[in-house]
């Protein structure tokens, strides 16, 4: 019974080795899918192989070597150059005077004749195994540096065929090809699985792949790669700030804030937008008195310039930090830089509230004689006019279309010019109607009747906030009159202002009573 229970566990045991192994075997299959082993030119090179030279050729090498050491790189290629002429060499020996030819040539940067010593090297067969592969990655490098990638991914694409066991950096390479040739998802393939490969990438390998999906604004996939990149190279300003800038988009607002402030305390912050957005996100993340001190303090040490909006983003700041003092403080020193209405309304209400009437009033009026609003002021009485002159064009089609229903029925089929000629001395009878009036055709009476409707009202600009805000101004100071004019301007300019109408009744309310008193009197 013993000896059969142990027969059962050997045969659960070899059973199970059996399907690891064929497991690995299909995941190996998997992954050498795109780049079938060329098993055949693997044994090729291997039996082509001879590393066999003399030590003559390892001296003259050794020499070039010291003299690349010593930075003469001409004088080193001058000596294995005559070398490699002499025809004594067999061809393993040439071979190992053209690599570090070819390497002399790539330092100074001739890469037409470091690839074509490097094509001798191959071309001699006489490399062995683990020479010929990094000599052909080597060329599929240098073409990859001359941006030629179909050459480059041509040779990667031979060099993986006959390569058992790729380091994960030759996938980066493969990644760039792809992604130079505009196939972004073959680039991130490659990219990722390298990032799979290793526990810690290098940074450069990161950043490929996080600039793949800023690219493509696929800020999801992008957060974990930059995450591992603040994780292992923490003293990069850069990864912090894209970190947070991906936060944000994502509307991950906390995050942005922590990531942010980590940056600061690092001393990561030394442009004056990324002070403004720290400031900004403290007061989103309801810390209103920390964001204005931390941008009052970078203001004093001129880190921060003290324009308009800056100005104005810390007065607004202090006011949600219930600091109204300092608010109106930096609103003042705002309105010296301001030309837009908006912020003159704005101050002049923030004056209201802390019952300034003067200083108000005088906030009100700069917005009031800001070129904007003045030319707002002449559209609105523009289109006035023209809305008074459509209705009464209106109502004349309205008489006309009256008025020829009157006529006998031989002349109602007749065009509305001839009509109109017809009723001509009627037309000129008519009082208040003149020649030119009396001639109007109904087509064009009928046209203009019509763009009544399509008669656009221009854009308010708050104008009628203005003129409230000068109404409460003069109100305060008891200045019924001036007040009740402003306040009647407001709801000409929107005649549904239930806060000017409002007003209007309170003004109005005083003033009689006044006159009662002064009756009585």
């Amino acid at each position: 019974m013993k000896n059969r229970t142990k027969f059962k566990t050997m045969k659960h045991f070899f059973v199970y080795l059996t399907v690891v192994f064929y497991s690995l075997f299909l995941f190996a299959k998997k992954e050498d899918k795109d780049f079938p082993l060329n098993t055949g030119l693997i044994k090729e090179i291997k039996n082509q192989g001879n590393s066999l030279i003399s030590d003559r050729v390892g001296d003259y090498i050794l020499r070039a070597e010291s003299l690349a050491d010593s930075k003469k790189y001409n004088k080193a290629i001058e000596l294995l150059e005559y070398h490699y002429q002499r025809e004594s060499w067999t061809k393993a020996e040439k071979a190992h005077f053209a690599l570090p030819l070819a390497h002399l040539y790539k330092r100074i940067k001739n890469n037409k004749k470091a690839l074509l010593y490097l094509q001798k090297a191959l071309d001699s067969k006489s490399l062995s195994y683990s020479q010929h592969l990094s000599t052909l990655y080597y060329i599929s490098q240098i073409y990859v540096e001359k941006e030629d990638y179909n050459q480059g991914l041509k040779l990667l694409k031979l060099w993986f065929s006959i390569n058992k066991n790729p380091p994960p950096s030759s996938y980066i390479l493969l990644a760039h090809c792809y992604y130079s040739k505009n196939q972004i998802q073959k680039a991130l393939k490659y990219v990722e699985k390298t990032l799979s490969l290793v526990p810690k990438p290098l940074e450069s390998w990161l950043q490929f792949a996080v600039a793949i999906y800023l690219k493509q604004k696929d800020y999801k996939k992008a957060r974990p790669y930059l995450e591992k990149l603040i994780a292992l190279y923490p003293a990069q300003p850069t990864h912090w700030k894209q970190l947070a800038g991906v936060y944000l988009l994502l509307d991950k607002t906390n995050y942005a804030f922590v990531t942010l402030d980590m940056a600061n305390k690092m001393g990561h912050l030394k442009n004056k937008n990324e002070y403004v957005n720290l400031s900004f996100l403290y007061v989103d993340q309801a810390m209103p008195y920390q964001g204005a001190k931390f941008l009052k303090e970078k203001l004093l040490q001129n880190l921060v310039p003290k324009e308009k909006k800056n100005l104005e983003f810390l007065a607004e700041a202090f006011w949600l930090a219930r600091n109204r003092k300092e608010a109106l403080t930096y609103l003042k020193e705002a309105s010296r830089k301001a030309s837009q209405p908006v912020f003159f309304v704005k101050y002049g209400q923030r004056l209201l509230e802390e019952e300034q009437w003067k200083t108000a009033e005088q906030a009100f009026k700069k917005a009031l004689n800001t070129e904007k609003i003045q030319k707002t002021i002449k559209e609105i009485s523009a289109y006035k006019r023209k809305l008074v002159l459509a209705n009464r064009k209106k109502s004349d089609f309205k008489l006309y279309q009256a008025r020829a229903k009157l006529l006998p029925p031989e002349k109602q089929n007749l065009s509305p010019l001839q009509n109109s000629t017809a009723r001509h001395s009627d037309h000129t009878n008519t009082p208040g109607r003149n020649q030119t009036d009396s001639q109007y055709s109904i087509d064009q009476k009928s046209v203009e009747a019509q763009n009544i409707e399509s008669l656009k009202a221009p854009p308010k600009n708050y104008l009628e906030n203005i003129y409230l805000g000068l109404g409460i101004a003069f109100y305060q100071q008891e200045k019924y009159e001036r007040a009740l004019s402003y306040f009647k301007k407001s709801i000409e300019v929107d005649d549904t202002f239930l806060s000017g109408y409002q007003w209007i009744d309170y003004t109005e309310t005083i003033l009689s009573e006044k006159q009662k008193e002064k009756q009585q009197s």
